[in-house]
């Protein structure tokens, strides 16, 4: 990985370690070593905490990967979710708590190098959840084979509009159409099963704005599948 970050007026680049040979988290702790040595400055603080977040994040990988010779992901639970991002969640906190005590430009520094590690982390919780709420939901309508050849046999107009989303090999086109917040209301609820009062409970609004906001894009991706 990547990272590229400013020091003193300088542009410097670092290029970290995900893990060691043992498959073991070692990004932070990498992170820490590396800048403390190239800007000499004392990281014992860094140090403990590097060790707590690589800790974190080998809980974090535990749940979305089974390391073996061929990393192999772990099956998708839907109950098991909110543990997985509540895991994610820990690691976030250590590094706010990190960033909030920062007070040295050393200190923001490091920070700031361990807030782009979470966000590496946090697209990778967000992949393993979308792809494997995906499959189960496509297995789902699968369990039924003739059920599902009955379904095959009919129009593309005819199918249930999830259905149709589903079963669409380019998705990100067909929702150019809609607003950032229906696409991302529309894919908590369809794709990762979120029910509407846990998606307005999130953004802090109501279950009738959320639900009106899911179905103006229903209506306007039946608009554009009429086409």
């Amino acid at each position: 990985m990547l990272l590229e970050y400013r020091y003193e007026c300088d542009d410097y680049k670092l290029f970290i370690q995900w893990t060691a040979d043992t498959e073991r988290s070692t990004v932070f702790h990498d992170i820490v070593t590396q800048v403390s040595d190239k800007h000499r400055f004392s990281a014992s603080y860094y140090n403990d905490l590097a060790k707590e977040l690589d800790k974190l994040t080998d809980k974090l990988y535990e749940q979305i990967y089974q390391f073996t010779d061929e990393h192999h992901g772990v099956p998708y639970t839907p109950r098991f979710r909110r543990v997985l991002l509540q895991s994610f969640s820990e690691i976030c906190e250590v590094v706010e708590e990190c960033q909030s005590t920062g007070k040295l430009e050393h200190e923001n520094l490091m920070g700031g190098l361990f807030v782009a590690v979470v966000g590496k982390l946090g697209e990778v919780v967000d992949v393993y959840l979308a792809d494997h709420a995906y499959q189960c939901k496509f297995r789902e309508r699968l369990r039924d084979k003739e059920s599902y050849i009955s379904t095959i046999n009919q129009s593309l107009l005819s199918y249930d509009l999830e259905d149709v989303l589903v079963q669409m090999t380019d998705l990100s086109s067909l929702m150019d159409c809609l607003s950032e917040k229906q696409r991302e209301r529309l894919v908590l609820h369809t794709f990762m099963k979120y029910t509407m009062q846990e998606i307005a409970d999130a953004e802090n609004t109501t279950h009738q704005a959320v639900s009106q906001s899911i179905s103006a894009a229903l209506k306007k991706l039946r608009a554009r599948l009429s086409r």
